[in-house]
């Protein structure tokens, strides 16, 4: 501990320990290891933790009051650990395999955050930012009964499968969500809740069974599903212009699709609205291409 604290090392373990000072930059050519330890930093200086294998953080402690923070590892496990950035700059983590925040995790910043990882895990983990979120994965990203949240924009990328089942993903400002896979929400929560917000989400297969994928806000909502789209006991629109690309639709069971402006629902191979409810304020347009 100290006023300024680097280290470097090929390998650190500080499981059950403290590390602390004003300004902090620590660097492990191997595994960096924090399990039920404490990496505190008083000062305003950026901040860096970095391994070049494993960032373990399993239920320990990472605060830092710098602007910027930098999270760097082949892995990053926060399993019921907690990374508390208080600046209002970027909370940056980058992890080559998994990102791994479940059991209570939280990964939280006063500012932006941006994560770039092989995968997510955030089962029943918390990532928030107060400023934009932005989650980029090249695997799958897993959010069942996690949370994640950006307070100014929130945008959410995998080339594999996004699963929000029982899961929360929010904005108060933009919502962008997009899996090159499935993207299942069931019994999930994936809105904007701005006045203004626009919502774009695209995935190979949307599953919104009795979840909520909603915009409170008057901007376009565009919804695009490359093979099906299932809103069985939803709830899916938005207060301005909906617009849904899909060929095929199945709304039953108690399902709503929405628009506080006009609906626009583009379908090659027809609805299913069986017990379902379409509705557009300022106009309902069907479109159905090809057979």
């Amino acid at each position: 501990s100290g006023n300024a604290t680097s280290l470097t090392a090929a390998s650190l373990d500080n499981s059950s320990g403290r590390i602390e000072g004003n300004q902090l930059d620590i660097a492990a050519t191997g595994d960096l290891v924090n399990r039920g330890g404490s990496i505190q930093q008083f000062g305003q200086a950026d901040a860096g933790i970095k391994a070049g294998g494993t960032l373990d953080n399993t239920a320990g402690s990472i605060a830092v009051n710098g602007k910027n923070l930098t999270l760097a590892g082949q892995t990053i496990a926060n399993d019921g650990g907690k990374v508390l950035h208080a600046g209002t700059g970027t909370l940056s983590a980058t992890a080559q395999n998994a990102l791994t925040n479940t059991n209570g995790g939280q990964l939280q910043t006063n500012g932006t955050l941006t994560a770039q990882v092989g995968a997510l895990d955030n089962t029943r983990g918390t990532v928030s930012a107060q400023g934009d979120a932005s989650v980029t994965t090249t695997g799958d990203l897993l959010n069942r009964h996690g949370a994640i949240y950006g307070q100014t924009s929130l945008t959410l990328t995998s080339r594999g499968q996004i699963d929000n089942a029982g899961g929360s993903a929010q904005t108060s400002g933009n919502l962008s969500t997009s899996a090159a896979g499935a993207l299942s929400n069931a019994g999930g929560t994936l809105t904007a809740n701005g006045a203004h917000s626009t919502a774009t989400v695209s995935a190979a297969s949307l599953d919104n069974t009795g979840g909520r994928l909603t915009n409170a806000g008057d901007g376009l909502t565009s919804i695009t599903a490359a093979n099906t789209l299932t809103n069985t006991g939803g709830a899916l629109g938005g207060n301005g212009d909906v617009t849904v690309n899909t060929p095929a639709l199945t709304n039953t069971s108690g399902g709503q699709i929405a628009a506080g402006g006009a609906l626009t629902l583009n379908t090659s191979t027809g609805i299913n609205n069986r017990g379902g409810a379409l509705y557009g304020a300022r106009g309902l347009t069907l479109t159905q291409s090809g057979a």
